[in-house]
């Protein structure tokens, strides 16, 4: 992660500083089975302080391209591997204060593999239909924004 301080002059016409916050590009991933049920991975986020279900998710490592990346981060953190590959765009996390872009795609044709996370990771996994995951987001039970998005876009 990188954090920078840039001197600027403020829109009153006064010095200031702007921070800003560079963890890098990542990747969220909606794996979608041949039922309809997508691929759910539960996680504490420290910043948060809260365990919390998402879709599988992660950097993009530097010089990485992003769908190779989608594809280590689902074998990872899903437990699956996909056949075909949709890219369903590319959007800021943060645009006030980072330059993140995240990547979203929908896997399809899904084979199960032994999941690999990262030992800084404890994770359960569980599938469950796309619509219940929506459902989950509108009720307030899913808060991760880029999981409400990728599931939304999905769902198109």
């Amino acid at each position: 992660m990188v954090v920078t301080e840039h001197q600027v002059t403020r829109p009153d016409g006064q010095p200031g500083i702007y921070g800003v916050v560079d963890p890098g590009d990542n990747v969220t991933i909606v794996a979608l089975d041949d039922s309809g049920r997508v691929v759910l991975v539960r996680d504490f986020g420290f910043p948060v302080q809260e365990w919390s279900w998402s879709l599988p998710s992660g950097g993009v490592e530097p010089d990485e391209l992003p769908a190779t990346a989608a594809s280590r981060e689902l074998r990872e953190e899903g437990g699956v591997v996909a056949t075909r590959w949709t890219a369903l765009g590319h959007f800021w996390t943060t645009p006030g204060i980072s330059p993140q872009t995240s990547h979203l795609f929908l896997a399809r044709g899904l084979q199960p593999v032994p999941a690999t996370p990262e030992p800084t990771e404890v994770m359960t996994r569980r599938t469950v239909a796309l619509t219940e995951a929506l459902a989950q987001c509108q009720r307030g039970e899913v808060r991760h924004a880029l999981t409400a998005l990728a599931l939304w876009l999905a769902s198109e």
